[in-house]
Order: C-alpha cells, then sequence, then structure tokens
C-alpha cells in the first residue's frame, strides 16, 4: 500500500510541475491597482511600437510558455506586469530579452529574463537551467499578445501567446 501511494504521489507532482511549465488554461483575474505601468526597459524603449517581423524566427529555436498575468495597471498609462519562461535551443541557455508583441506583430511590451523556475527543468531535462523565467510590461488595452525570446543570433522566436482581458 505504502509504495502504490508513493508512485501515485510521484505521478501527481509530475503532472503537476507539467501543468506549471505549459498552462493552457485561461489566465485567472489578475490583481489592478490605479498606478502607471513602469517604465519599460532602457533597452526597449525604442522598440516599443516597431514591428518585430524582420526578425521573427518561426522555426523551433527556443521553447516557452507565456504564463500568466500577474497585475493590471489603470492609471493614466495602463498596462499589464506578465510572466513566462522562455530557453534558446541553440545556445542552450535561458533568453535573456523577450519582445511582446500584438496580432500586428507590433511591440507593445517587453520583459527581462533571469527569474528562476525551477519547474521548467524538472520537466524538460534538456533545459539546464533554473533561470529561465521572464518578466515583462505590455502596453496593450487587450486582445492577443505573443511573446518573442530574442535569441542570442539575435532572432526573434515565439515563445507563446496569452490572450488580455480588455478594458
Amino acid at each position: 500500500m505504502g509504495r502504490v501511494f508513493a508512485l501515485a504521489l510521484a505521478w501527481a507532482v509530475t503532472v503537476g510541475s507539467l501543468s506549471a511549465c505549459r498552462r493552457d488554461d485561461v489566465t485567472p483575474s489578475a490583481p489592478s491597482d490605479t498606478s502607471n505601468l513602469p517604465a519599460f526597459p532602457a533597452w526597449a524603449a525604442p522598440m516599443i511600437g516597431t514591428n518585430a517581423a524582420p526578425d521573427y524566427d518561426q522555426s523551433k529555436a527556443c521553447l516557452g510558455h507565456f504564463d500568466m498575468i500577474s497585475l493590471v495597471h489603470k492609471g493614466d498609462h495602463p498596462g499589464y506586469e506578465v510572466y513566462g519562461w522562455a530557453w534558446d535551443v541553440d545556445a542552450a541557455a535561458p533568453a535573456a530579452r523577450v519582445i511582446i508583441a500584438d496580432s500586428t506583430g507590433r511591440i507593445v511590451g517587453a520583459g527581462e529574463g533571469g527569474v528562476n523556475r525551477p519547474d521548467v527543468p524538472k520537466v524538460l531535462p534538456k533545459v539546464t537551467s533554473v533561470a529561465t523565467g521572464w518578466r515583462g510590461l505590455v502596453a496593450a488595452r487587450g486582445g492577443k499578445v505573443t511573446a518573442l525570446a530574442v535569441l542570442k543570433s539575435g532572432k526573434q522566436c515565439d515563445a507563446g501567446s496569452l490572450q488580455l482581458p480588455g478594458d
């Protein structure tokens, strides 16, 4: 009986870990406040409003997922704080930067990597770092957005999409 329970528990933990790496469910309601969206990282500010398409690599050069909205800013400059994870397959390293594009390919946000995600390498053994997580900012009022991992090669790779709630 003890062995069966231990195996069942191990299976449940594995299934839970898999869902932590890639969730296809709808993001639950995130808390909101009346503050403005913080400033984008200095490297990303000139890119906001430009098109992501010229450097977009549609191959599977990365792994990743756009996980969730963590905070909704409802001030004069509204937007979202978001999280996900991304792995540069060719470089065998976490993506240090992520740009976020809307459905037209216009860059509406950016994020920086280095957030610890120990669940990712537990589920995906070829991912050898726990620092695959990223935190980003999105200046959009709703709609589908896609996280594009900026690879060491300079190209951008699809690291997942998320539907933002409307106003």
